[in-house]
C-alpha cells in the first residue's frame, strides 16, 4: 500500500530542505574566509620577506664595496695597482656580492687613474616560493694609492747594533741604482753601533755611515720612526697575505715562491715578543712581532720589520731594508741586535722595497661619489 504525506501546515512545508542549502552556503563562506586568510598570510609573509631580503641585499652590496676597497688581495682581486678590469664574488652569510672594478680613466701626467668600484649584492635568504631574490647595487669612484716607505738606512734599529768582526757589508748605497743613497745604519746615540774587530768603514757604506740623529735613546728615537707598528701587527692597517706562527705554520713554502716568481706577499709572523722566528729564504714584506733569526746562507728580498731583535749567524743576505726594535714603540724593552760572525750583507735596494710595499697600496674612495642609482645591465 502506498502512503502519501499531505502537508497541512504551510509554514512547515516551506522550510522543508532548508538545512542543506544553509550548510552549503556556510561551507562556501568558511572556505572563502580560509582562502582569504591564507592569501593574506602569504601576502604578509611576502612583504616581510621582501623587506628582510632588501636589507640583506643592501648590506651585501655595501660589504662587498667596502671590502673591495680594503681587502683586495684576500678577496682574490689583483694585488698592487688594479688592472683595467677586475672582478670577484664575495660570499656572505645571507647571500653574496659581485664586485667589479673598472678603470674609467688612466693615469694622466701626475694625476692617478680613476676606478669605478661596483658591488651588486644579492640576498639568498629563504623566502616564499616563487618570489624573486632581492638585489641591490652600490658604487663609488676611487683612485689607487700605492704603498710607499721612506727608508733612512739599510739597517735601522731602535735599540742599537753590535757587529762581530769586519766581514760582510751593511750598505745604504742603492743596490738598484734607482734612488738616493741612505745611511748604512740608523741607531740611537745610546747604545749606538759597535763593532769588534776591523774598520767600521770596511763594513758600513752609505751617506752617512751611521745616522744617530733620530734620538739619543731608544725611547727618544721611537716617535721619529715612521712606522705605525701597533696598526700593522693588529691588522688594523694592513691585511697580510699569509699569517704564520713561530713554528712557521702558515708561512709560504719555497714551492709557493717558485710558483709565484713575481709575488712579494705581506707575511705576518704572529709570535710572542719572547719568541724567536727563524726566517727561511723568501721575499716580500716580512712583519715579525717578536724576535728574528737568520742563519746559514738564507736570503731575504724586500722589507723586514721586527718588533724585537735580529740575530744573524752564517753567511746570509737581506736585500731591501730592515727595521728592528719596533716594540719600543709599544713601551716594551728590547735588547740590542747581534750581528754575529760570518759574511752578512744588509743591502739597501729601492726596487726591492718598492716591490715589498706595493701590496700595502689601497683604494682611496673619492668623497661624495657613493651611489645606489648606477645603471646595471
Amino acid at each position: 500500500m502506498t502512503h502519501t504525506h499531505i502537508c497541512t501546515s504551510p509554514p512547515a512545508c516551506g522550510r522543508r530542505g532548508f538545512a542543506l542549502p544553509m550548510v552549503i552556503i556556510i561551507v562556501f563562506v568558511l572556505a572563502g574566509a580560509l582562502a582569504a586568510g591564507f592569501s593574506m598570510t602569504r601576502s604578509e609573509r611576502i612583504i616581510d620577506d621582501a623587506g628582510r631580503a632588501n636589507v640583506y641585499a643592501q648590506s651585501n652590496a655595501e660589504t662587498g664595496l667596502q671590502r673591495a676597497m680594503t681587502e683586495r688581495a684576500s678577496l682574490g682581486l689583483a694585488s698592487g695597482t688594479p688592472p683595467a678590469t677586475d672582478s670577484v664574488r664575495v660570499t656572505l652569510t645571507h647571500g653574496f656580492a659581485d664586485v667589479v672594478v673598472t678603470r674609467v680613466r688612466p693615469v694622466v701626467g701626475t694625476e692617478p687613474a680613476v676606478y669605478l668600484v661596483r658591488s651588486h649584492g644579492y640576498s639568498t635568504a629563504s623566502n616564499v616560493a616563487g618570489t624573486p631574490n632581492a638585489e641591490y647595487t652600490a658604487t663609488q669612484f676611487a683612485t689607487w694609492q700605492a704603498g710607499s716607505m721612506t727608508v733612512k738606512a739599510s739597517f735601522m734599529s731602535l735599540t742599537g747594533i753590535t757587529k762581530n768582526g769586519a766581514v760582510g757589508e751593511i750598505s745604504g748605497i742603492d743596490n738598484c741604482g734607482d734612488s738616493t743613497n741612505v745611511a748604512g745604519v740608523a741607531v740611537p746615540k745610546v747604545p749606538g753601533y759597535s763593532q769588534s774587530g776591523g774598520s767600521i768603514a770596511a763594513v758600513l757604506a752609505g751617506t752617512p755611515l751611521i745616522d744617530s740623529t733620530m734620538g739619543a735613546t731608544p725611547a727618544a728615537m721611537a716617535p721619529n720612526v715612521g712606522v705605525n707598528w701597533a696598526g700593522m701587527i693588529s691588522g688594523a692597517l694592513i691585511t697580510p697575505d699569509f699569517t704564520s706562527n713561530n713554528a712557521g705554520v702558515g708561512f709560504p713554502s719555497s714551492t709557493w715562491f717558485a710558483a709565484n716568481p713575481g709575488a712579494y706577499p705581506i707575511i705576518l709572523v704572529d709570535n710572542l715578543v719572547t719568541e724567536t722566528f727563524t726566517v727561511p729564504p723568501g721575499r716580500g714584506m716580512l712583519i715579525i712581532k717578536g724576535n728574528m733569526a737568520i742563519s746559514g746562507s738564507d736570503i731575504w728580498t724586500g722589507v723586514v720589520l721586527v718588533g724585537g731583535v735580529l740575530t744573524s749567524n752564517g753567511n746570509n743576505t737581506i736585500t731591501g731594508a730592515v727595521i728592528t726594535g719596533l716594540n719600543v714603540k709599544l713601551g716594551l724593552t728590547v735588547g740590542t741586535n747581534a750581528v754575529g760572525n760570518g759574511n752578512k750583507d744588509f743591502l739597501y735596494d729601492s726596487c726591492a722595497v718598492a716591490s715589498a710595499v706595493a701590496g700595502m697600496g689601497r683604494m682611496r674612495p673619492y668623497k661624495n661619489t657613493w651611489s645606489n642609482t648606477y645603471a646595471v645591465y
